[in-house]
């Protein structure tokens, strides 16, 4: 088992040399104002779910699936149990092998799978892009809050650069992001126009809006760049700053940054050196506490200790080096804050950005500067630069 036990550390060490992350100085719409809510000290419009169940399904894009989250009546799930999933699935079956069988800690979604979609829609399509190493599901946290409050949200596996492709598993016809995208935006509108299906109906036409993580924030600003139906991003921990290669060139279209003071990999200071150039209406947010993972992904919620396949691996008795558990699990532990405190950032500000842009909220909806205020003991640094609009 200790041979085994190394595959798996040179396994991850090859994962961080290919990229898990580089160290780095319209139809009818659903008209639901956001309202005041507390939760946990923190009072902010979108922090907690919307009015919506969320239902989730699995669409096919031939060489890779797309996980879609959607909008449901809250009767829909009456007698049925909530989605789990399991980050082992995930790896490539000669890695998975590898662990102990009693290692495959569950991560509980409040999503459930195949139900009735809500007749309350049509709604609009996000995209969700995961991040280097991540997996199509890795952030659950967000994506089930968007579908809670009126959105479809559609996330595709990137093999290329995913925790797959990662651990050396690639596909044999590999594919740009942003034709991954725009697939995937068919796919779903596809199954939104076909009856009967979970989707058929849900969909709204026009425009969309496109997230994505690490990354997946440049994939989904590149996306925005090609496609003119994307009306606006939000980049999560973005590798904008250049250390990934050249910085993307942004779209002209309203957009929002979300990083962390102390985030490890992503440097705050090459985002911050990126935002100043992307165009107006553009807002910036810094929450204190957090890192690459711990605000914008499930990782650190996943298993006993938090930190996904690298605590998994350490969890195994596998003494991971001090490089591998720093870029696997940065902002997982103290001195960042735990995922409960910084996540509710990350929910009301994403919601509250997609929902004024996409045409949800006519007026903006916890956006204002005082909105900063808001969260509790959590320290947010929020900028705007609102320009023509």
């Amino acid at each position: 088992m200790r041979k085994g036990f190394g595959l798996l550390v040179i396994a991850l060490m090859a994962l961080l040399a290919i990229g898990l992350v580089t160290p780095g100085p319209a139809g009818a719409t659903v008209g639901l104002q956001g309202t005041d809510t507390k939760h946990a000290g923190v009072t902010a419009a979108y922090v907690e779910p919307g009015p919506f169940a969320v239902g989730v399904t699995t669409l096919d894009l031939g060489d890779r699936k797309v996980e879609v989250w959607y909008p449901a009546n809250p009767k829909a799930t009456a007698g049925k149990e909530p989605e789990s999933y399991f980050i082992r699935d995930r790896l490539p079956p000669a890695i998975a092998a590898l662990l102990p069988a009693d290692i495959n800690p569950p991560k509980a979604t409040p999503a459930f799978r195949d139900i009735a979609g809500s007749k309350r829609g049509p709604f609009p399509l996000v995209t969700f892009s995961h991040g280097a190493a991540g997996y199509r599901e890795q952030s659950t946290f967000l994506t089930t809050h968007l579908a809670s409050w009126g959105f479809v949200v559609a996330s595709p596996e990137f093999l290329e650069f995913g925790l797959t492709g990662a651990l050396g598993q690639r596909p044999a016809a590999p594919r740009d992001e942003v034709e991954v995208l725009q697939s995937t935006v068919k796919v779903v509108r596809e199954a939104s126009a076909s009856t009967p299906g979970v989707l058929s109906g849900l969909v709204r036409k026009g425009k969309i809006g496109a997230i994505g993580h690490s990354a997946g924030a440049r994939a989904s600003i590149e996306f925005a760049a090609a496609d003119p139906s994307v009306a606006t991003y939000v980049a999560l921990a973005g590798d904008v700053g250049g250390f990934g290669g050249a910085s993307p060139e942004a779209p002209d279209i309203p957009s929002m940054y979300i990083a962390g003071r102390e985030d490890g990999i992503a440097d705050l200071a090459g985002i911050e050196a990126y935002y100043r150039t992307v165009p107006t209406p553009k807002r910036l947010v810094v929450i204190t506490g957090a890192g690459h993972l711990n605000a914008f992904s499930d990782i650190c919620t996943i298993g006993e200790a938090g930190g996904g396949i690298v605590a998994i691996a350490q969890q195994a008795g596998f003494p991971v080096p001090s490089l591998v558990a720093r870029l696997g699990t940065d902002g997982c532990f103290a001195p960042a804050l735990p995922s409960a405190d910084v996540q509710p950032v990350t929910k009301h500000y994403t919601t509250a950005q997609l929902r004024f842009a996409l045409g949800l909220d006519k007026a903006p909806v916890g956006l204002a500067p005082r909105s900063a205020n808001q969260f509790g003991a959590v320290d947010v640094a929020y900028s705007t630069s609102t320009g023509r609009g």
